[in-house]
């Protein structure tokens, strides 16, 4: 008899601790985009605020230069954007899996990819 409260008892136990380890992951809103994304209005903003606001990859820096007056033939140039396949977009995939995901602001990878999708528009 005690066997058994003592099974009953390592059952509750276990399921007790099965419950307890139950996560709450926070998954943020998905950006509310434009229609139609914009080079200028809704692209260039993202690099110049986590991109070469630092001076990483402005002139001088690390390729590609994303100031405003080169960014468009830096990044079409250097093979960083492919309208055929937007997802294997290395500027899309950097800023979503890669390493430049940790300076990227939630919502900002979506905006470049929609943005691929739409034909990477110099506009």
């Amino acid at each position: 008899m005690i066997r058994i409260i003592r099974v009953i008892m390592l059952f509750l136990f276990a399921a007790f601790l099965m419950q307890s380890c139950e996560y709450e992951w926070i998954v943020p809103d998905d950006p509310e985009m434009p229609d139609v994304i914009s080079y200028s209005n809704n692209i260039q903003p993202i690099f110049d605020r986590s991109c070469n606001a630092s001076g990483c990859h402005s002139s001088g820096g690390p390729s590609p230069n994303l100031s405003a007056e080169v960014s468009y033939n830096e990044i079409m140039s250097g093979g960083y954007v492919n309208v055929d396949d937007p997802e294997s977009s290395t500027l899309y995939t950097s800023l979503r899996f890669g390493s430049m995901k940790a300076y990227a602001q939630p919502g900002d990878a979506a905006y470049i990819l929609k943005w691929i999708e739409q034909g990477a528009q110099n506009n």
